[in-house]
């Protein structure tokens, strides 16, 4: 091929790409203009200009140690079970630097900036360091399934909920998950040699999963479980700031399920889905436009305001990308 042609993969490559970003697009406001039509909008503002500070200043308090302080502990200990250890400070420079990252590129993709960075600043291979970002989105994974497969046994879902799945199915799928990543991990060597070296870079891919011990591994998943737990303290008060009172333990169902659901490849990062999700789940409970201010308002603490903070870092961390380290 000369230089002046193109290839033909690449260009329905991205053909398929922009076609596929187009039809989320279209669903995305599709979804928008029906909930704007379901709801009384200048009811969903009147609850948002009347949110009730003190609560909402404390759930920004929760959302800052959830997102910033415990994702970026988290982060330092899956690194180090990789040979990579960073200052917490520079573990919170990166944690902060990639919520902003995570948030404006397609498929969250701006994580590969970090594992660039990791590169350059720690002599880290780019695949091993986009492990430690899968072994992160897997044990959220796991603690959503099992926070809605178990829930529902602590008397979290009603007879008049909708959406709800069978327990016995959500438990055995958690039970399925948990037991074959622990066969994964006790069988990891002769996994390994079957690759061989021509699949190096794969292995480098999954070594977050095989290089940290059970003991690791529990360790990371109670920081999941703990930022979880504060995330859904925050959500919880985010939702009384705007007048809706539901259980936590109602919510933190609802909201798992709204999250997992979002996740689903409709809408443009899942804005939407989430919302209509939450509004039919939770329309036992509370009325409709309650239940949209709380999400509008969650999206911005949540999501929002975090990537504003985490881009006041960025200069330093792109400074720090530019720059070779020094050599010791």
């Amino acid at each position: 091929m000369s230089l002046g042609e193109k290839d033909p993969e690449s260009g329905r490559g991205s053909r398929g790409a922009r076609l596929r970003w187009l039809i989320a697009a279209a669903l995305t406001a599709a979804v928008l203009l029906g909930l704007a039509a379901f709801v009384d909008l200048a009811e969903v503002t009147a609850r948002l200009a009347e949110a009730e500070p003190v609560t909402l200043a404390v759930a920004l308090g929760l959302m800052f140690a959830s997102r910033f302080v415990v994702d970026a502990v988290r982060w330092r200990l899956a690194l180090a079970g990789l040979g990579c250890r960073l200052g917490f400070a520079e573990a919170l420079l990166l944690q902060a630097s990639s919520i902003p990252l995570r948030l404006v590129t397609p498929a969250k993709s701006g994580v590969l900036v970090s594992a660039f960075y990791l590169q350059r600043r720690h002599e880290l291979p780019v695949a091993r360091a986009l492990s430690s970002v899968l072994l992160e989105k897997c044990h959220n994974l796991v603690a959503y399934v099992g926070l809605v497969a178990l829930l529902p046994l602590a008397g979290a879902v009603s007879g008049d909920w909708a959406l709800t799945v069978p327990t016995g199915w959500l438990v055995a799928g958690s039970a399925a998950l948990i037991a074959g990543a622990s066969l994964g991990w006790a069988l990891r060597e002769r996994v390994l040699a079957r690759l061989g070296p021509r699949a190096e870079k794969l292995t480098q891919l999954v070594s977050a999963f095989w290089e940290i011990g059970p003991a690791g591994q529990l360790v990371l998943f109670a920081l999941t479980a703990l930022g979880m737990g504060l995330e859904f303290v925050e959500f919880h008060l985010l939702f009384q700031a705007v007048g809706v009172h539901l259980p936590l333990t109602a919510l933190t169902y609802g909201l798992a399920v709204s999250i997992l659901i979002s996740n689903l490849p409709l809408t443009l990062g899942g804005v939407g889905t989430r919302e209509a999700a939450a509004l039919v789940l939770f329309a036992p409970l509370a009325d409709a436009e309650g239940i949209l201010a709380a999400m509008a308002l969650l999206y911005a603490a949540h999501l929002l305001l975090p990537a504003a903070l985490g881009a006041l870092s960025l200069p330093l961390f792109f400074s720090r990308l530019r720059r070779q380290p020094p050599r010791t």
